[in-house]
């Protein structure tokens, strides 16, 4: 599970689930990328200027993050493990680099832009799915070359088609509240989103000694 939160008046936690199908290329690449497409379609358009001009001027490591992440803590002695997984390969990684910063020049330019939650987590996740089939294609010639690195090697071939021959599954969620206003008028609400044959189970538990309830 990989965490991301949003700080502001409003905030936000951002979480996912995925299993990989195939092998774990593409779900590798999913996982370090899918919580910058989700937290991308949810911010407001200053926002996302902000990090545009950020992007441009700092040498930004893959992911971008969009969205501050949590680090992971042991279950047993609450140790920090930092973040799970590895970033993918260098190749791979300035790929999605190249993808997310198009996305995010795509959202600043529309108008009237919807951010109904329904819409969001449609629109990143079906862009996201159409970035990493991509990667099947001829690489952008554009890309930097020190960023890409040799595009005649053929281990970046194998890099990309080794994420396009797999896939994946998974659920993302939001939990939504607002910082200032606890009450009824401003519920927590919680926002789920499944591609595949993936699905989320709610329960709750009232005290330590309830074995819970769906």
């Amino acid at each position: 599970m990989h965490n991301s939160q949003v700080d502001g008046i409003v905030s936000s936690c951002l979480f996912t689930v995925l299993d990989g199908h195939s092998g774990t290329s593409c779900v590798h690449t999913l996982a370090w990328s899918i919580l910058d497409y989700v937290a991308a379609a949810f911010l407001d358009t200053k926002k996302l200027h902000l990090a545009v001009e950020h992007w441009r001027t700092h040498d930004v490591e893959q992911p971008y993050h969009l969205a501050r992440r949590l680090d992971l803590l042991s279950s047993t002695d609450h140790r920090r493990l930092g973040h799970a997984a590895s970033p993918p390969s260098a190749q791979m990684s300035a790929h999605m680099r190249r993808c997310l910063r198009d996305y995010v020049e795509d959202l600043v330019g529309r108008i009237d832009r919807s951010l109904d939650p329904v819409h969001c987590m449609t629109d990143a996740l079906l862009r996201l799915d159409d970035d990493l089939c991509s990667v099947g294609k001829v690489i952008d010639l554009k890309l930097d070359a020190d960023e890409l690195g040799n595009i005649h090697d053929p281990t970046v071939s194998r890099d990309l088609l080794r994420v396009a021959l797999s896939g994946a599954v998974g659920v993302v969620g939001r939990i939504f509240w607002h910082n200032t206003e606890k009450c009824e008028a401003f519920p927590t609400e919680l926002h789920l989103a499944n591609v595949g044959d993936c699905g989320a189970v709610l329960l709750r538990q009232l005290d330590a000694f309830d074995t819970g309830s769906l």
